[in-house]
């Protein structure tokens, strides 16, 4: 097979996925081989390392060149409302732009929100936490009488000494 036989024959396989530039180390290692399969095949190899070597992975996504036709209608929509409520004095002063509509900066993250590693379970349960509290239902208390520091904490060495003491003076008992 001959250079431009291969590369029309990947073109039609991969068809508006084909780039030469990705095929052309492969189809010039193959093609320089001329019938010595040996050869081919180590230059293949060759090329399979250095390509499960990679870190990246290569996305060619096309550019959408405009809008769709129910995304417009529904901004042309929402602006017709808005213009609607400003002839009916309903919004005073400046209209906002469409994408300042849809992406207000109080919506941003701002960063002074908590951070709940649990996701939407840990928000859903905090939530219910607050309303209980607010209902009455669950009493906080913050004692700054007691802290988890004051409490004793021992050390598995520690344990193991006591656990060795209390089975030496008092015997082993099943429960």
């Amino acid at each position: 097979m001959s250079l431009p036989e291969a590369e029309s024959e990947l073109q039609a396989h991969l068809s508006d996925r084909f780039a030469d530039s990705d095929w052309r180390l492969a189809l010039k290692a193959v093609m320089d081989a001329e019938g010595d399969t040996d050869l081919a095949l180590r230059a293949v190899n060759t090329l399979e390392k250095a390509a499960f070597g990679r870190t990246g992975l290569k996305l060619r996504i096309p550019v959408c060149q405009q809008k769709p036709a129910q995304l417009t209608a529904a901004e042309q929509e929402l602006m017709e409302s808005i213009n609607d409520l400003k002839e009916r004095k309903r919004i005073f002063g400046t209209l906002l732009t469409i994408d300042k509509i849809l992406d207000p900066a109080e919506e941003r993250d701002n960063g002074d929100l908590p951070n709940f590693e649990g996701g939407d379970q840990a928000i859903a349960d905090e939530v219910r936490r607050e309303i209980a509290v607010a209902n009455g239902e669950v009493i906080e208390i913050d004692s700054d009488d007691e802290s988890e520091e004051d409490e004793p904490s021992f050390t598995r060495t520690e344990i193991l000494k006591l656990s060795a003491f209390f089975v030496l003076n008092y015997g082993e008992r099943s429960y």
